[in-house]
């Protein structure tokens, strides 16, 4: 009856009102619909339904995608993502009819965070980089603040921080600099990427500024759900358990407030996990019921899903094998419609559990062979989509190795053809110009040949800088285990092997994207910063007509410079250290330059000047590059003084020659 007397009352507006007005009545019932999307799901349909039947009959295709898109959201709320992402699909070809980038790019942001929750992350990243497009295409930051955020979002999915971080803090950047909506969201990415990297106390603080943002600016979508639930979480990861349960609580109290089962359903589901930990089983599972309950209640059978595995899990543990058992088949039905195999893999493990230990072997059995079926079905899907992309490349390389050879073969006929008919007229000109060609088809080899020595040259060179490095790191950890701090040696070896991957892996490049240099660097830096207990603090600054993704820069030429800062500069000062990196795009080049406000240049007369293995290792490397590049790199080193003439540190200005990628 709702529907139909809404939809009568568009009726009377569509005929009564001209079109300007009706538009406006439709956005106006459009906005009506988003504020109750995930609180009153049912409402929100039905305006979304009765608006978008209008806007189909009388064209209105702006306004049509804004009901799709309401409705896709109640539905993601559901856990309903495949149906939410086909709703979307329709919002955004109504959207490009229109014209309207705008509409298309919150869609679209809609959109990956769906894909993310079904684990499709290339998916979800493909349509975050149109997000991103849009905004380099409008001259738009706001867009583009959404494409990086959301890059960040699939990055954290996908449990990878280092991409998750940077591209976090490239959102924040535009953030801070201009007045956007979603700050909170942004600061809450920050927060869960510092949670992967295992920065603990970061995260806790990164949370906290995330909730004042989200009070402050009112932004009503995902606060108690977000915030608390991945605040709580981080909670528990540090061992404060009880922490943990206020702070749930208190996001319980704001989901109440408001009425939003959905909200109420994951932050319950919290807090019995927190008293799970706290080996607390009767409060577990009561949390873990109301939570069942909610989820019911409200169709959220994403969380659902969840909440039954938990409750397998918690009942196996009590000893109530045949609840157990019903909550996990109960869970199993479910997961074909959520998509979420993850989820599936935990029930098939927890119900092979209980079935274990309730005697019976043969099902526990046939639940442990599904999840190595599933397990074997996430590891096939990575693997296929691993080959996808390298075949995809294979492929394009092939193609511009054809194209480059029929284009030599073009020319060796052309001029094949010109010497014939030249010979013809005048055997002489002919005759030179043949032994022209012989010369340069001798000098052509003659360059590939010194060309290919210079590589390997260079990679020998590279080479070299891996076991300087490694003895230097190793002595680190030999400090850590020595002073018996196992936690710290630990997390500095875990930081080491990831430096040490990306290093092996850049030194068998002749060029990376700048993106990925500066990776390596704030690795090793954070590894010092570790290794020497905060004795110094570091910046690095990007010029902003540097694209990370597209310029790509030698590897390797500047941790030698930032090594020798830490080493023999910032490491012998009574004074907190402090290490600055600024990279700027000036003309066909890159400068990088490198300022600590350590001691300065070595004086006369002492043998521990400011050189090592390394630096002259860097040195023949330039050389070599010289002998090839037409931009030749450039070094210059010098003291900074104060303006009595004392030395307050060194500065070092490199210019290295860029590409694109």
């Amino acid at each position: 009856m709702r529907v139909f007397a809404l939809f009568l009352l568009f009726q009377v507006l569509t005929f009564c009102f001209a079109p300007g007005q009706s538009k406006h009545v439709l956005d106006s019932l459009n906005e009506e619909s988003h504020m109750m999307g995930c609180i009153n799901i049912e409402r929100s349909d039905s305006l979304s339904l009765a608006v978008l039947d209008i806007s189909i009959r009388e064209g209105y295709q702006i306004q049509a995608g804004y009901a799709l898109e309401n409705m896709a959201r109640n539905r993601s709320c559901e856990g309903q993502y495949q149906e939410a992402v086909e709703l979307m699909k329709r919002s955004i070809s109504y959207f490009r009819k229109a014209g309207d980038l705008s509409g298309e790019a919150e869609v679209l942001s809609t959109i990956t965070s769906a894909y993310r929750k079904m684990h499709k992350i290339d998916s979800s990243l493909l349509y975050s980089k149109r997000i991103q497009e849009i905004g380099e295409m409008t001259g738009n930051v706001t867009f583009l603040a959404k494409g990086y955020f959301n890059h960040a979002s699939g990055f954290i999915e996908n449990h990878q921080q280092d991409s998750a971080l940077f591209y976090s803090l490239k959102a924040l950047k535009i953030a801070e600099d201009t007045t956007l909506n979603f700050l909170p969201a942004i600061l809450h990415n920050l927060a869960i990427s510092y949670n992967l990297s295992d920065l603990l106390e970061k995260a806790k603080e990164a949370y906290v500024k995330a909730e004042k943002a989200y009070e402050t600016t009112r932004y009503r979508e995902g606060l108690s759900n977000g915030i608390y639930n991945n605040m709580g979480r981080c909670y528990l990861d540090l061992g404060l358990y009880d922490s943990a349960i206020l702070v749930y609580q208190k996001g319980l109290v704001k989901a109440r407030n408001i009425n939003n089962d959905f909200m109420q359903a994951y932050l319950t589901r919290g807090v019995g996990r927190a008293y799970w930990l706290k080996e607390d089983l009767d409060k577990a599972i009561l949390f873990s019921e109301k939570s069942k309950e909610i989820s019911r209640r409200s169709s959220l059978e994403g969380n659902l899903a969840v909440v039954l595995s938990n409750l397998t899990r918690y009942y196996s543990a009590k000893g109530n094998y045949r609840l157990a058992i019903e909550n996990g088949k109960e869970g199993l039905t479910l997961t074909d419609e959520t998509h979420n195999i993850g989820i599936k893999k935990n029930l098939h493990s927890n119900l092979s559990e209980a079935y274990e230990k309730s005697g019976d072997l043969k099902n526990s059995l046939v639940h442990l062979k599904a999840r190595i079926v599933v397990e074997n079905e996430l590891q096939e899907a990575a693997k296929s989509r691993e080959f996808a992309r390298l075949e995809a490349r294979y492929e394009t390389e092939k193609k511009e190795a054809e194209i480059a050879s029929l284009s030599q073969q073009a020319e060796i006929q052309a001029l094949e053809i010109r010497q014939k008919n030249q010979g013809i007229v005048l055997g002489s000109i002919g005759f030179l110009v043949a032994i022209m060609a012989i010369y340069l088809v001798y000098r052509y080899r003659e360059n590939q040949r010194a060309r290919q020595q210079t590589e390997l040259e260079q990679r020998f060179l590279r080479s070299q800088l891996n076991p300087h490095f490694i003895s230097n790191a190793l002595v680190a950890v030999q400090s850590f285990m020595l002073k018996n701090d196992s936690e710290s040696a630990a997390l500095y070896l875990t930081k080491f092997s990831k430096l040490m991957r990306e290093i092996l892996e850049n030194s068998r490049r002749e060029f990376i994207p700048v993106e990925e240099e500066l990776n390596m660097l704030t690795n090793y830096l954070d590894i010092h910063k570790l290794r020497l207990k905060d004795a110094f603090e570091y910046q690095i600054n990007l010029g902003e007509n540097i694209d990370p993704e597209e310029d790509t820069i030698p590897p390797m030429f500047v941790q030698p410079f930032v090594e020798n800062a830490i080493e023999h500069g910032i490491i012998h000062t009574d004074i907190k250290g402090r290490i600055e990196l600024d990279f700027v795009k000036e003309d066909r080049y890159i400068a990088i330059e490198v300022r600590d406000n350590g001691g300065g240049f070595v004086k006369k007369g002492h043998d521990n000047g400011r050189t090592s293995l390394s630096s002259k290792i860097i040195q023949e490397r330039m050389d070599l590059f010289n002998r090839t590049l037409k931009n030749k790199i450039q070094l210059v080193l010098e003291e900074i003084k104060n303006e009595h003439g004392e030395i307050k540190g060194t500065k070092v200005e490199l210019k290295v020659p860029f590409s694109y990628a």
